[in-house]
């Protein structure tokens, strides 16, 4: 009888010790598992992050070489409206490139050879509405490109102001796009599916033209793999 009941003890004696071990056990990899998943949330969050600013913050990384871009439009004297309406979009390319790697040339002081051949890495052309088309002043600019040379290196966009919300502007941004693509350039739109030819705008709108700066600033960059 002693000693059935000295193996009943150890018995219960046993289990006991193997249910607390079995707490133990199961405590621990609870714990395991609580720190695998907030050290997988960590990676998780700082890879997002990374891979965010990697796109986003593509005009804040330090470059070997620096991209040039060139915004043209019609005298202020002539059209003060689509003149601001580039002061835009050269402010959204120099908040990308830098104050000194972004340039706003009237139409009738631009040099093909210096400024869109040898400077521009990327071309940004912008135009009031003229009866439903581009501004004379603006396809005499294109007509005066030498056609012969390749610009299929660069990056062209187009902005387009106008007297009203629906005065022409896309058909305008449309035949400045076409000009672009005769001399092959790569084409940028804007930020957003709302700008997806480029930046039109009346008063109103105008942050879309800065958008558009940002976007061909960025994109010249990655395609320059800076």
């Amino acid at each position: 009888m002693m000693e059935v009941a000295c193996q009943s003890e150890r018995a219960s004696l046993l289990s006991t010790t193997t249910g607390r071990s079995r707490i133990v056990i199961n405590r621990l990899l609870l714990s395991l598992s609580t720190v695998f998943l907030v050290f997988g949330l960590f990676m998780w969050s700082s890879g997002g992050a990374i891979v965010r600013d990697s796109f986003e913050g593509v005009g804040r990384r330090s470059s070997s070489k620096q991209v040039h871009i060139l915004v043209i439009s019609l005298p202020e004297s002539e059209h003060p409206n689509s003149h601001r309406m580039a002061r835009h979009v050269l402010d959204g390319a120099r908040s990308v490139v830098g104050l000194d790697s972004a340039k706003l040339l009237e139409s009738n002081k631009v040099d093909f050879e210096k400024d869109i051949l040898s400077w521009s890495d990327a071309v940004v052309v912008g135009s009031p509405v003229y009866m439903a088309n581009p501004h004379p002043k603006i396809l005499e600019l294109f007509g005066n490109w030498n056609f012969s040379k390749d610009l299929s290196g660069k990056v062209g966009a187009a902005f387009v102001s106008g007297g009203g919300i629906s005065g022409g502007q896309e058909h305008v941004l449309t035949a400045l796009l076409m000009a672009l693509l005769e001399y092959r350039m790569m084409i940028v739109g804007g930020e957003r599916w709302t700008e997806a030819f480029g930046a039109a705008a009346v008063a109103l709108f105008l942050s879309k033209a800065e958008g558009l700066g940002r976007r061909v600033a960025s994109v010249t960059l990655k395609l320059n793999n800076c």
